[in-house]
């Protein structure tokens, strides 16, 4: 049944980060309800804990019989990595990306290397009072083709209510306006309205004085 579900949501984009667990007691005559509800509920706890995605019986859990640390270590790793799965870029919410910026940075110092922080700005054309629901459709379709446009290790977030911020990892600096250009080719494929133009600017993580276009 585990395998079953796996392959029907593998495919489904809204689904795709779902696991099936279960928690199970084989249990004599005499048990009550109570205490075997109990015990399967510990067990289904143990397969959360251990990978997701799979089922254990109550006196496995017990004796130890199914499980050592090696498995368990493998199984902890592969869920980390499936949790984590992702297409295109780490979108977060501003806070945390406050966080990876920090972390990042340490990383970058410790490791003499260089990212760069970009920042995207919707501008309005002159005499344009776009409707507020034009200004949602245009950053929306900027954060798609953001996420679509820049790699695994990167990451975006939402700055402000016409803004984004990336980060591009340990790219060459000269291929920062080619990764631009693709996402701005692809935003004015999504976006209708012509009521924006969109720019950008960036800056070295080494706080260098940021370059404009």
């Amino acid at each position: 049944m585990i395998e079953e579900f796996k392959e029907i949501i593998k495919d489904v984009s809204e689904t795709h980060f779902a696991a099936l667990s279960a928690g199970m007691l084989m249990f004599i005559r005499n048990n009550t309800f109570a205490d075997s509800y109990s015990k399967a509920d510990k067990a289904l706890y143990y397969v959360k804990q251990n990978g997701k995605n799979s089922y254990s019986f109550y006196n496995q859990i017990q004796y130890g019989n199914e499980f050592n640390n090696a498995t368990d270590l493998k199984q902890i790793a592969k869920s980390l990595q499936n949790s984590g799965s992702y297409t295109g870029a780490l979108n977060l919410e501003f806070r945390e990306f406050t966080r990876h910026y920090e972390y990042i940075h340490q990383l970058m110092v410790r490791n003499h290397s260089c990212c760069y922080l970009v920042m995207v700005t919707m501008e309005t054309v002159q005499d344009a009072l776009p409707y507020i629901e034009e200004i949602e459709e245009a950053l929306t379709h900027m954060g798609e083709a953001i996420h679509n446009n820049i790699r695994k290790v990167d990451v975006c977030t939402r700055y402000s209510a016409m803004q984004y911020l990336i980060i591009l990892s340990h790219p060459a600096e000269t291929q920062i306006p080619n990764i631009m250009s693709r996402i701005f080719m692809e935003y004015y494929k999504l976006q209708d309205s012509q009521h924006f133009t969109p720019s950008y600017e960036y800056i070295s993580m080494k706080n260098e004085k940021p370059e404009s276009i």
